[in-house]
């Protein structure tokens, strides 16, 4: 029997403490623990927390992203840089007009994102919520870049809720904890 504290992942339980700040963040079969440094999907691998002062940044296999620390406006192809990773702002839920609430945080936009690396993978990042959404095909049956860019990432994940092929594709943050959500300026 499982603890709260524990998740399974395999057959090797994992300690976590879901109020750490930056410590385990689980994505659907995804799990990200950046105490330990690594990240597991099936096998363990290496996760490197490459943030600093200015940006949230991780460097795994799956999970390659850079993010702000602080708001602000976001657009089209917005694009954030640290060293050699680069996130770029592919799309918006709704398109370019719609907001959205989740996590029970006020109405703010999600965004479609994708990166460098790992142009297969697309995250739906809100600037309240962090990243919220990984979509993931390991076998590169589905396209969800060009999903996002034409406005029918939407459409998928909202008309396939249950059905296992789209469950299986689409990792959503099942911890409580929100991973890289940006600080709003303090008012002068």
């Amino acid at each position: 029997m499982l603890s709260f504290g524990a998740i399974l992942i395999g057959l090797t339980l994992l300690p976590f403490n879901p109020t750490t700040d930056r410590g385990v963040f689980v994505y659907g079969y995804l799990a990200l623990d950046f105490a330990r440094g690594i990240e597991v999907a099936g096998m363990q691998r290496s996760l490197r927390n490459c943030s600093d002062e200015d940006y949230f940044c991780a460097d795994g296999v799956v999970f390659n992203i850079v993010l702000p620390r602080s708001c602000g406006s976001i657009g089209p192809t917005t694009t954030w840089r640290l060293g050699e990773l680069e996130t770029t702002v592919i799309g918006r839920q709704g398109g370019w007009r719609a907001n959205t609430v989740r996590h029970g945080l006020p109405s703010d936009e999600t965004y479609y994102l994708h990166t460098n690396v790992r142009p297969d993978v697309v995250f739906a990042y809100s600037p309240l919520g962090g990243v919220m959404t990984i979509y993931y095909d390991p076998r590169g049956r589905t396209d969800f870049v060009t999903m996002a860019r034409d406005g029918e990432l939407d459409r998928f994940t909202t008309s396939a809720i249950g059905d296992p092929q789209r469950d299986a594709l689409t990792m959503e943050l099942i911890t409580l904890d929100t991973f890289a959500e940006c600080r709003r300026p303090a008012a002068s």
